[in-house]
């Protein structure tokens, strides 16, 4: 079964090369006891080792059923070990971290069988260790350890028993025991020992081998002979057959054997053990019979060994653990900050701040400018269905709505009282008009049940009444409800005013007030209280500190935040009072742009005669717009094709201030009236249609009596990045428009030009537009839920684009702040990268340290196992688990501690920094990072040392503990 040819094995010293084995051929049969002995030195181990696979060799080749040692792959020795050997130690080597049946049973366990309780308990009562199966290692004796490794070695069902030194560390009747029962195994299968004690050869050994220096220099086989006669003497023993009568002679010996203290031994039949040159007939085997068993052991075997390896020097994985915790920890806090984008802040703030609602305001982000846009009703319905959150528009004229007393009294007046304390608690304006429906008000008060929640705790909500035709009643459109801290604003300034008289002692004297407050230029009457919400008792320090204390900076910029965010500065109105004033203002949509203006010079220069608001031409009522005469078409209000405009009225004069120059020139005051004269009377509400009709005729007439044209080009301009020169777009004006937004003052002297949407686009204008500056939604995960999440997400990533169209958080002071400090956050991360990085690399190192020394504790239970026929796999396996053990600590605390310093970061960053916002948020991103970066770690801390013992000979392994 077991052939070796010309085997040599070469050890390599600082003395020189030694040959172990010198150019060994020995034949084994299948089955009976081998020994092979000799000299300390001889190769006895050696050749037991190469034989079971645990050393190489140099020269020759060992084959094994045929089949070659060099045809093996370098993992089929692991698997020939697994199938055909079963090792017997002089040191044992069982696994010390499992009892006596796990190591029997990890034997099993590797060739892919599970053996019976049963099973293991006959084998156990076999070698004599019934009862023992939950002890320790530590718990037995020498011999009972021997017993358990040829119990291992037997439950295996080798082929091939390898037994080194196997009672050498035994007392002589334990001996006993080990070699009877190798005799009895020897019986139906191979079983090699090696032993210096040639007595004990003698005694059992069916063959003996004897090396000298590597080489044979004996090889016997031992049979049983009966010996005739009464007598037989050796050195030890004096053997005397039993029933005899012995001579005369033969009694004189067996008086010298009692004399020289030899033992006497009474026996049937006098047998004796000859010796004969061994000869072995070899049989024709077929390398198909070689079968080899690939290692099956079972992750939860391997994962047992690497947690136990835990508990190998604990002071340095304490260390080790700590160090590690401390570099991925900062690595936590470095990723809350380098993963930081004003989108996350933003919906971090928005889900989970302390605001109750959040308003919003845009704009367009254009190649050259940026300006505010207002919302139209379609983009409102857009940002409700992606957000599910309720958001309602929000409506004013100026953006800026201020209040006064009556109609004497403005917002400069209380501002000249120069009230200092609590002057950043109380506002001094209305943000705005916001309506709410009868059908929102339930009998107790509460508005908007499943949204705001608002209550009204005072007076009456008002309502727009109206005739039997619809027609509004202007007193009721002359009414307005005020949150109760719009309330308390005004008796705060109001009651600071020398020139007043009354005093209002709460909100609740400001309903139906004899005094009238002024918003927007008109008059209002305050019938109503609502609250809208509890302020945070954190801001009622402002109440009573000075703006300029420098610990109120930051809380008086979060209190501003808070308060524009809601609907305290709103006046509350009935729904339809919007379009009740737009309707009876003439209000159209304003279309702001930022790449177009236009400019009556025709050459180009920015001057204050600049526009950059458009109108659609088509919003605007047929009864407000005057066609010039021109042959191509006799239609009154024809549509505007592309590149047609309509000037306001009230630019007529300055679009045409040279014409008009030169009319008047040529006029010297002949016409009745002059065209300015003309343009303002047309331009007059209280114009009549046929009047303005005939005031056009005699402007036309004049322009036509001096060889003037009406219509004219213009020129507009539309501005890029990639030149300073912009384009020039001419457009033709064909007519003008009255009574459009007519009290809205323009800063920039031009009423906006009126055109169809196809021009505007052109322009680059967003045409989108509609009259709503601003819109507000609450913010009740109560009613919202995850979509509170998901909207504030969504709301967030609109917030952040660099061009084009962008919401804003209304007047929300902390993202300037944030803004403002970029920098500093950007060297701040900087420098956590360079620490973090630092102490990863300190933490790597450590613990490959630990690693290696954890597999250089376990060394020989390494090498046991490889020695039993597990494969890298199953080391790699065992060492694999201890190191994400250790990573996955690391990890639970590392993000426990990275959480926890997110706080103190936050901490610094709103009191020292002074910026109100949590600038390091912590969440499943950080713990995920944490996690990976740890395994990560662990995994390449552990793979060069896995790799390298991986690679060491059993042998190797086993010797070298």
């Amino acid at each position: 079964m077991l052939e070796l040819k010309s085997v040599k094995k070469i050890y390599t010293t600082k003395a020189g090369n030694t040959a172990a084995l010198d150019g060994l051929s020995i034949l084994f049969p299948s089955k009976g006891l081998v020994f092979i002995t000799g000299k300390s030195g001889s190769g006895k181990t050696t050749l037991l080792n190469v034989i079971g696979g645990l050393d190489g060799i140099d020269e020759g080749d060992i084959i094994i059923n045929g089949k070659k040692f060099s045809d093996f792959k370098p993992d089929e020795y692991n698997s020939y070990r697994n199938t055909y050997i079963g090792f017997i130690f002089q040191e044992y080597n069982l696994l010390s971290e499992y009892t006596v049946e796990k190591n029997i049973r990890i034997a099993t366990e590797l060739q892919g069988s599970n053996i019976s309780t049963d099973k293991v308990n006959e084998l156990l009562e076999m070698v004599d260790l019934a009862g023992l199966n939950n002890r320790l290692p530590s718990q037995l004796s020498g011999g009972q350890k021997q017993r358990v490794a040829i119990a291992r070695a037997l439950v295996k069902k080798p082929q091939i028993i390898m037994a080194d030194e196997p009672t050498g560390a035994l007392d002589s009747v334990t001996g006993i025991q080990v070699m009877d029962t190798l005799k009895n195994l020897s019986q139906d299968r191979l079983v090699i020992v090696v032993s210096h004690d040639l007595e004990l050869a003698e005694k059992y050994a069916d063959r003996i081998v004897r090396l000298v220096d590597g080489k044979v220099v004996e090889d016997v086989t031992l049979k049983n002979s009966v010996i005739e006669g009464n007598i037989f003497e050796n050195e030890n023993d004096f053997i005397v057959k039993s029933g005899s009568k012995l001579t005369s002679e033969e009694t004189k010996g067996l008086v010298n054997a009692i004399e020289n203290k030899k033992n006497i031994v009474l026996s049937s039949d006098i047998k004796i053990r000859q010796k004969e040159k061994t000869v072995i007939k070899l049989e024709k085997n077929e390398s198909d019979g070689v079968n080899l068993v690939s290692s099956k052991m079972k992750y939860k075997s391997a994962a047992e060994l690497g947690v136990k390896s835990l508990k190998v020097k604990p002071l340095r994985l304490a260390f080790t653990i700590f160090l590690s915790v401390v570099a991925f920890a900062v690595f936590g806090l470095f990723d809350t900050v380098a993963s930081y984008n004003n989108a996350k802040v933003v919906s971090n703030l928005i889900s989970g701040g302390d605001y109750k609602a959040i308003t919003l305001s845009s704009e367009y982000i254009g190649d050259v400018k940026t300006t505010n846009i207002n919302f139209s009703n379609e983009e409102i319905d857009n940002i409700k269905k992606q957000t599910g959150l309720n958001f309602r528009p929000l409506y004013d004229f100026n953006d800026k709505e201020y209040f006064g007393l009556g109609k004497s009294s403005t917002i400069s007046e209380i501002v000249a009282t120069n009230l200092s304390i609590g002057k950043d608690y109380y506002s001094k304006e209305f943000s705005g008009f916001i309506e709410f429906g009868e059908d929102e008000i339930t009998e107790d008060g509460v508005i908007d049940k499943n949204g705001f929640n608002y209550k009204l705790v005072a007076g009456k909500y008002p309502r727009i009444k109206r005739d039997k035709k619809g027609v509004a009643d202007k007193d009721s459109l002359k009414q307005i409800a005020i949150s109760t801290y719009m309330a308390e604003s005004i008796c705060y300034w109001v009651n600071g005013l020398d020139s007043i008289d009354t005093i209002y002692e709460s909100y609740q004297d400001l309903i139906d007030s004899e005094a009238v407050f002024t918003i927007n230029k008109k008059q209002y009457t305050i019938v109503g209280i609502i609250d809208c919400g509890g302020i945070p008792e954190k801001y009622n320090i402002l109440q009573t500190k000075i703006s300029a204390s420098s610990d109120t900076k930051t809380l008086a910029a979060d209190f501003k935040t808070f308060i524009n965010a809601g609907a305290y500065l709103y006046a509350f109105v009935d729904k339809g009072y919007v379009d009740e004033i737009r309707t009876s203002n003439n209000r159209i949509t304003n279309y702001y742009t930022t790449e177009a203006e236009f400019t009556v010079d025709p050459r180009y220069s920015l001057s204050s005669s600049d526009s950059t608001t458009f109108y659609d031409s088509n919003e605007i009522s047929k009864s407000e717009i005057i066609m010039f005469p021109n042959s191509e078409t006799t239609e009154i209000y024809p549509a505007l094709k592309k590149d047609e405009v309509l000037i306001s009225i009230e630019n007529f004069a300055i679009i045409y201030s040279t014409e008009l120059a030169e009319i008047s020139h040529k006029d010297k005051g002949t016409d009745s009236k002059t065209c300015v004269e003309i343009t303002k009377i047309i331009a007059d509400p209280d114009t009549s249609a046929d009047e303005r009709e005939t005031l056009f005729t005699d402007l036309a007439l004049i322009f036509k009596k001096y060889e003037k044209q009406l219509a004219k080009v213009i020129n507009v301009f539309k501005q890029t990045r990639e030149t300073n020169v912009p384009s020039q777009h001419p457009m033709k004006v064909v007519g003008f428009y009255l009574n459009v937004n007519s009290d809205i003052p323009n800063l920039n002297n031009l009423k906006p030009l009126a055109m169809n949407k196809e021009t505007m686009s052109s322009l680059g204008v967003y045409t989108n537009q509609g009259y709503y500056s601003k819109i507000i939604a609450p913010l009740t995960r109560e009613t919202f839920g995850c979509n509170l999440t998901s909207g504030a997400d969504y709301i967030a990533k609109n917030m952040v684009f660099e061009s084009g169209y962008r919401l804003q958080w209304h007047k929300n002071t902390i993202l300037n702040a944030i803004d403002e400090n970029g920098e500093m956050i950007k060297d701040f991360t900087g420098l956590m990268l360079i620490i973090a990085l630092v102490l990863a690399v300190f933490s790597v190192f450590m613990l490959f340290n630990y690693i290696s020394t954890s597999i250089v504790s376990k060394r020989q239970s390494i090498g046991v196992l490889r020695a039993l026929g597990s494969n890298g796999r199953d080391i790699f396996s065992m060492f694999i688990t201890e190191s994400i053990i250790i990573s996955l600590i690391n990890a639970i605390i590392a993000s426990i501690v990275s959480g926890i310093g997110c706080i103190f970061v936050n901490y610094y960053i709103r009191n020292i920094m002074q910026i109100a916002v949590d600038f390091a948020i912590y969440g499943i991103r950080q713990v995920v990072f944490i996690t990976l970066a740890s395994l990560f770690t662990g995994i390449v801390s552990s793979l060069l040392p896995i790799i390298k013992i991986c690679k060491e000979k059993p042998v190797e392994l086993i010797s070298k503990p």
